[in-house]
């Protein structure tokens, strides 16, 4: 632009060749990638590991310094923060409660203590392999894990006779042994 405001043009003859292409990104091959990956998952699983021990032995000091100030804190003291705990699961209810009527996701959110939330960060996370992940990946799998199935109908548990449907050894009345010849298998089946 001039001193009267006009704006000139001047065309280039020659674009320089770095412009021409784009600059070359080297793209990791797939086992450095996976590399990368596994050595970040190791170590932010390492670090939370770290935080929680941390974190408890924090609160096993402070509950001790605390225990002889009354009566709560002593038995919060001998129950390990168990009273603490359940003062902030308390808090969680009430803070899902408050927002229980905001949409659906929040409605679950609150029927299942937050457990939208958790599957949310374990399956779909903003930042893969970080320690928020790792968390929510290890909550998800224990609420999986820890409820015990009810047993199907057609699937005898320990305490049940087995019917006639199912194979059962039959003793030798002489030897008092039972051989794998010796069981009745189901109509049709030789």
């Amino acid at each position: 632009m001039d001193h009267d405001g006009v704006m000139k043009y001047h065309f280039v003859e020659k674009i320089p060749e770095e412009r021409l292409k784009p600059p070359e990104v080297e793209e990791e091959d797939f086992f450095t990638e996976l590399g990368n990956s596994f050595k970040k998952t190791v170590n932010n699983t390492v670090e939370l590991g770290k935080d929680t021990v941390t974190r408890f032995e924090n609160n096993q000091k402070e509950l001790y310094d605390n225990k002889m100030n009354s009566f709560y804190d002593f038995s919060n003291y001998l129950t390990l923060g168990a009273l603490d705990i359940g003062k902030d699961t308390y808090r969680g209810i009430v803070g899902y409660g408050e927002n229980m009527l905001n949409s659906p996701a929040d409605f679950a959110n609150w029927l299942t203590m937050g457990g939208v939330d958790t599957a949310k960060g374990a399956i779909a996370p903003e930042d893969p392999n970080s320690k928020e992940h790792i968390a929510n990946v290890l909550s998800l799998g224990t609420l999986m894990f820890i409820r015990r199935p009810t047993p199907s109908p057609d699937v005898p548990s320990p305490s049940s006779k087995p019917s006639g449907s199912q194979a059962v050894p039959q003793t030798d009345n002489n030897t008092n042994s039972s051989t794998a010849s010796s069981f009745i298998l189901p109509n049709g089946v030789k």
